[in-house]
């Protein structure tokens, strides 16, 4: 309840008003005017969820990429590594 107070408060207020009227055609009223909302938020709500689906599909297909580049660099940055541990030891050694 708190979120759908947070995203649609005329909501809840409409609803506040259903529930609280006490002549029936008034209450019909509002009754009508709180569908009418309620069906506008279903349709800003399955929005979200469409939104929300295509960037987990992105973000889906993207994670490999990422993982594959991350395991190449640090391949890459251990190979560099080992060599500047040889380079590093021959130098000392025909130094000595």
């Amino acid at each position: 309840m708190d979120a759908i107070q947070n995203l649609y408060p005329k909501f809840v207020a409409q609803v506040n008003k259903a529930t609280s009227v006490l002549d029936a055609r008034e209450g019909r009223k509002h009754i009508e005017e709180t569908i009418e909302i309620s069906k506008r938020m279903e349709f800003f709500l399955n929005q979200i969820d469409k939104y929300m689906d295509g960037e987990h599909t992105a973000v889906k297909v993207f994670l490999p990429t990422i993982t594959a580049k991350m395991k190449w660099i640090r391949n890459i940055t251990g190979i560099l590594f080992f060599c500047v541990i040889v380079i590093l030891s021959v130098m000392c050694f025909n130094s000595c």
